[in-house]
């Protein structure tokens, strides 16, 4: 097999190879003559100007990257994973109490990435429905508020793990821990890592629904469900207040 002459292994560095495919397809001068292959096929690879002799992969130069030394002295990366102590995973009703009929907003906090989702009330087999309110919605929002909430977005609880259909026909599964006082999640296919901080934006039967925006003024929100009220209310009746919440909200009038 083939070394590169020139690789230390004393230096501090990441090394990338790539490999580049030639985009022809492999053709020999074996099958050209073979009596199987019409007079017409091979019409057509020549007048693609296909080489007769096998295409082999190409090899680029290889890639170097070193750390600066300011990268070096902060040392390697401590990432979390669901393995450490100082993780204590949420109860089924801990879950359910961050989740079921709030705003949450679940940070990827390797990528910057962010959903931001209502989550409606529970059905018995703990499975509900949520609502996307994203900033880049904002301006239209209160527009498709009615289809938002047809579509068929499904979420579910069990235990500490809380699960949902994305946009793009994936799902997200995670289980979900308080780390010193902070929710974090790990993602069921991300090999243990805890890449996810989860953070409830508002609850909808505590706090009024105000624009995160310093620019609110108090006219701006509407105001808490009553006391008494409790997150038993009927999906209905869920729905039509958080359809009001989000119309003020984000009204583009």
């Amino acid at each position: 097999s083939w070394e590169d002459p020139d690789f230390d292994p004393t230096v501090r560095a990441f090394y990338y190879l790539r490999a580049l495919e030639v985009p022809s397809p492999r053709y020999t001068a074996y099958d050209y003559v073979d009596p199987s292959v019409s007079d017409e096929d091979r019409a057509i690879f020549d007048s693609y100007h296909i080489p007769h002799a096998i295409q082999e992969r190409a090899w680029s130069s290889p890639i170097w990257y070193t750390p600066t030394p300011e990268q070096l002295a902060q040392g390697e990366a401590n990432a979390l994973k669901v393995t450490d102590p100082s993780l204590v995973p949420l109860t089924e009703a801990e879950t359910m109490d961050l989740l079921v009929s709030n705003l949450v907003k679940i940070t990827n906090l390797s990528a910057g990435e962010a959903l931001t989702n209502f989550y409606g009330p529970l059905n018995l087999d703990n499975s509900g429905t949520w609502l996307p309110i994203s900033s880049d919605e904002a301006s239209f929002a209160a527009l498709h508020i009615a289809e938002n909430i047809s579509a068929t977005r499904k979420y579910a609880i069990a235990g500490n793990q809380v699960s949902f259909n994305l946009e793009d026909g994936s799902e997200f599964v995670a289980e979900l821990f308080n780390h010193n006082s902070q929710i974090v999640a790990a993602r069921d296919d991300e090999i243990g890592y805890v890449n996810y901080q989860v953070d409830v934006l508002i609850d909808v039967f505590d706090e009024p629904c105000c624009p995160e925006s310093g620019s609110a003024t108090q006219e701006d929100c509407t105001e808490p469900l009553p006391a008494q009220a409790d997150k038993n209310v009927s999906h209905e009746d869920f729905w039509d207040t958080i359809i009001q919440q989000v119309e003020k909200r984000y009204s583009t009038k």
